[in-house]
């Protein structure tokens, strides 16, 4: 598990960041099976147990190796009750679970092209993720930076927020802006 650097500030905007301070908060979940880290450097663990519905009550003992030095490692055992109950398949689940993705982040990450077979073949692991926590829904970025592009990767999209839509003049050699909107002629045309 990743951390970044946070405070208590909310809201959009920039603020002073001595009035809050600053504190290292869990944030990226990765699917490394195993990481290197400084001396006396701390990070917290994530551990994802599939159980399969068809397990048996009962108490189930697992470990994991943690090595300090090569050549020297630690035993951690954890165990995990299994209850006599059967939770039903993602789909069947009747909450709503949403969590936006960013496959801009993925494609970079990856360091694949947008919208590329790969860039799919990598986003798939992620999607499957989220539907098997009961996700039913894919974000669909419409509008170009939503929210002025406050994340590390903007989402890239179909129709800008103002309708002002950005091209390279070769004759000028630079950058020209049409406004339009969907259905008007110089919108169909760009």
């Amino acid at each position: 598990m990743e951390s970044v650097l946070t405070d208590e500030f909310s809201g959009c905007g920039t603020h002073e960041i001595d009035k809050y301070g600053t504190h290292a908060v869990a944030d990226m979940i990765d699917n490394k099976a195993s990481r290197v880290f400084a001396p006396a450097e701390t990070r917290g663990v994530w551990m994802t147990i599939q159980i399969p519905q068809e397990a048996v009550a009962g108490v189930y003992k697992g470990s994991v190796v943690v090595e300090s030095t090569p050549g020297t490692s630690k035993l951690l055992n954890y165990s995990v009750k299994i209850l006599d109950r059967i939770l039903p398949s993602p789909d069947q689940w009747g909450f709503h679970l949403d969590f936006w993705q960013n496959p801009y982040a993925i494609a970079r990450v990856h360091q694949v092209d947008l919208w590329s077979e790969e860039h799919f073949e990598a986003m798939r692991p992620y999607m499957q993720m989220l539907a098997s926590a009961g996700q039913k829904v894919i974000t669909a970025s419409l509008i170009d930076k939503p929210w002025n592009g406050q994340t590390l990767d903007p989402f890239g999209s179909i129709i800008p927020w103002n309708l002002s839509f950005q091209y390279f003049n070769q004759a000028s050699n630079s950058n020209k802006y049409i406004k339009s909107s969907p259905g008007k002629k110089l919108y169909n045309k760009h």
